[in-house]
């Protein structure tokens, strides 16, 4: 007995001696392990931007970054030559991290592929990492489109790794997606107002309503666009590339309407694509004008007796008295032209804005040589907010309302006129896969949802035809389908080929 109490006692102090080294170990090595990850980032920067020597952080908010994990601005010397950035996308075995330079061209320089929690399949998606993949983005403007077959090549396509759709339009994303901020920064969004009036409409993307305001001039040509409101809700990396300056430019000077072929899709995102050409299409054909938004709070009127005549006010007042917006002036003023006239100029009444209620004459500064003039304004304004005397004389429609042609959930909705619904389903590997899907006249398909409440397929494996990167590939291909028109997902070739039998099963209930 005393001999198993000596050797229980030796292996407890073996045990607690080998636990307390491990962890001198890790608390050594962590830091070492650390460092060589930053120097390897460092590297990787230097490697997709070579004409830069050092690196800074660029100006921006967390909010601006995002998506993005980092950006920095790529020096030579003192003179920018590019910017290089750092995003996370989702492949087909896990996190996948991109870093990509893009020149003050907004071309692409060069991209590494990689991270500490790459997982993604040997010999399949693990091939994005290898140079014969990312040499093909330098060189390339973005968007970069994947590509499969010779003939659809072009100046800013690549070629998609074999049997690795998932990873290829993961790297593709977060190429574009780094390449998108850089142009956002490169080319900022003016406060400039297009010429034309602005339109709306929405039609359904892959995850939800796609909405535009595209602004067209007189003759038909786009002068604006933006792509998206609060409901907006596409895929990180791939569908949510279509609110990225890099999309939206393209379209400028384009005549209505437009046709899919006659811009740049974003790549491996057809159903939002499709949602944004036809609600530009719907929103100018059915001429739904938006209202601009006006200030914010009350609009009251009054006037008083300035030099000439009454001198009437029109002041938007905020609940907490905060004046927002000043009008000077109605078809009864009559002062002097060159001193009270200017009380109606925005020199003066934008001095207003910002200023809480009541006003007194030293609060601003008074039209030169027009005394009368200015007391009358501030004495208006005053009385006008006091007796709250409301400016009925404006439309009440609330600030950014379409004014025509008003969007019902039947006409935003269904994907695309003539679409016709079906759902069928077939054995895949742990049970059946059930698909639901709507076909255009031509027998293309239109939109494709995979899995109910039973969906049972293995996680990681087989659950991944429920995928975006899988189910887009569908879209717009003709019924019936060979199992060769697509890529089947690696280690799920029973789920691949149910979801192939499915569609053609429930394809073949609407062409009967």
């Amino acid at each position: 007995m005393e001999k198993k109490l000596r050797a229980w006692i030796a292996l407890g102090i073996i045990t607690v001696v080998a636990g307390l080294s491990l962890s001198m170990t890790n608390e050594v090595t962590k830091d070492v392990i650390k460092k060589q990850a930053e120097e390897a980032i460092v590297l990787a920067r230097i490697e997709v931007l070579p004409l830069a020597d050092r690196f800074e952080p660029a100006e921006i908010s967390p909010e601006q970054l995002a998506p993005l994990a980092d950006l920095f601005v790529g020096l030579k010397g003192e003179k920018p030559q590019g910017y290089v950035g750092t995003v996370l996308v989702e492949g087909y075995g896990g996190p996948v991290q991109v870093i990509a330079g893009v020149d003050l061209e907004g071309i692409v320089t060069g991209i590494a592929v990689g991270g500490p929690d790459f997982k993604e399949t040997a010999g399949l998606g693990a091939r994005s990492k290898d140079a014969a993949f990312t040499k093909q983005f330098a060189n390339k403007p973005a968007p970069i489109k994947v590509v499969k077959a010779v003939a659809d090549r072009g100046a800013n396509t690549i070629d998609a790794i074999t049997s690795a759709t998932i990873t290829t339009n993961a790297v593709t994303g977060g190429v574009n997606a780094i390449a998108g901020k850089v142009n956002s920064i490169l080319n900022p969004v003016t406060d400039g107002v297009a010429e034309g009036t602005t339109y709306t409409a929405s039609q359904q993307g892959f995850a939800g309503l796609v909405a535009v305001f595209v602004t067209v001039k007189d003759n038909g040509t786009i002068s604006a666009l933006t792509v998206g409101d609060d409901q907006f809700a596409e895929t990180e990396g791939f569908g949510m590339a279509a609110k990225e300056p890099a999309f939206t430019k393209q379209f400028i000077g384009k005549s209505l309407p437009i046709a899919l072929e006659d811009i740049d899709a974003v790549s491996g995102a057809t159903y939002t694509t499709k949602a944004v050409v036809g609600a530009i299409n719907q929103a100018y054909e059915e001429k739904n004008a938006v209202v601009p938004a006006g200030p914010e709070g009350t609009r009251y009127t009054a006037s008083r007796q300035g030099f000439a005549g009454p001198v009437a006010v029109f002041v938007t007042v905020k609940d907490n008295g905060t004046i927002t917006a000043l009008e000077v002036g109605d078809e009864q003023f009559a002062e002097t032209e060159g001193f009270g006239m200017g009380a109606k100029e925005p020199a003066f009444t934008k001095q207003f804005v910002g200023k809480t209620l009541p006003l007194a004459l030293e609060d601003i500064d008074a039209v030169s040589g027009a005394t009368y003039t200015t007391k009358a304004v501030v004495e208006a304004i005053n009385a006008a907010f006091e007796e709250k005397t409301l400016d009925t004389s404006v439309s009440a429609a609330p600030p950014g309302v379409a004014t025509q042609g008003p969007m019902t959930p039947e006409t935003t909705q269904a994907p695309f006129e003539g679409a016709r619904k079906a759902s069928s389903s077939a054995m895949g590997y742990a049970d059946y896969v059930a698909v639901t899907l709507t076909l255009n006249d031509d027998d293309t398909i239109a939109t494709l949802e995979v899995g109910d409440e039973s969906f049972a397929e293995t996680e990681g494996l087989g659950s991944r035809v429920k995928d975006d990167a899988f189910i887009e590939q569908f879209i717009g291909k003709a019924v019936p389908l060979q199992e060769g028109d697509i890529d089947l997902v690696a280690g799920a070739t029973l789920s691949s080929r149910a979801v192939v039998k499915a569609i053609n099963e429930a394809a073949d209930k609407l062409q009967k």
